[in-house]
């Protein structure tokens, strides 16, 4: 299954980490961050030396969060790595550098949400969820009792950032290397 690693404002990078996650989840990886204005995504980088190269870029004082992919559905590709834009146009998602007011990484599988592509899709399930689902929510997203029932809908856990908070849904291990 995927990783998200949430490493909040002034969390220093841990690269040997985010290498084990790489390697561990070697379908891709992207980030996104906030400023207080915009969420900024940064995807697509399918080896750890570019990811690294963008990823050491990123100013300590931001909310950051980092994902790494296995492919459960959707083609291996830059457009199906995460975080994903919340919109309704599968296109923005597949961007691979955009900002927006709030975006999503997501890690596990939603069976119902898979393309019937399969692994051939140029979509995945997370992506069909956060057009069918998150992008209806809009802004309720902020609300605990709205996060609360995603989690009880699903295992899964997704990091939700928008420009000055990151939400987290589901169940979440604190790493004891970087914290």
């Amino acid at each position: 299954m995927c990783v998200i690693a949430v490493y909040p404002k002034s969390v220093k990078l841990n690269k040997e980490e985010l290498k084990t996650c790489f390697a561990s989840n070697p379908d891709g990886a992207g980030f996104m961050f906030n400023d207080g204005i915009l969420v900024t995504i940064k995807k697509g980088f399918m080896d750890f030396a570019s990811f690294w190269e963008e990823a050491e870029k990123l100013p300590e004082n931001v909310d950051r969060v980092f994902h790494f992919r296995i492919a459960t559905s959707g083609k291996i590709s830059a457009a199906c790595c995460h975080p994903f834009p919340i919109t309704g146009d599968l296109k923005d998602m597949m961007l691979a550098e955009t900002t927006c007011k709030m975006a999503f990484a997501h890690n596990g599988v939603l069976r119902e949400f898979t393309p019937a592509g399969g692994m051939k899709a140029t979509y995945s399930d997370s992506m069909k969820f956060g057009k069918d689902v998150l992008h209806p929510l809009g802004t309720a997203l902020n609300l605990l009792p709205v996060r609360n029932l995603i989690e009880l809908y699903t295992t899964s856990r997704f990091a939700i950032m928008t420009p000055c908070y990151v939400h987290m849904i589901g169940n979440f291990e604190q790493s004891r290397e970087s914290g």
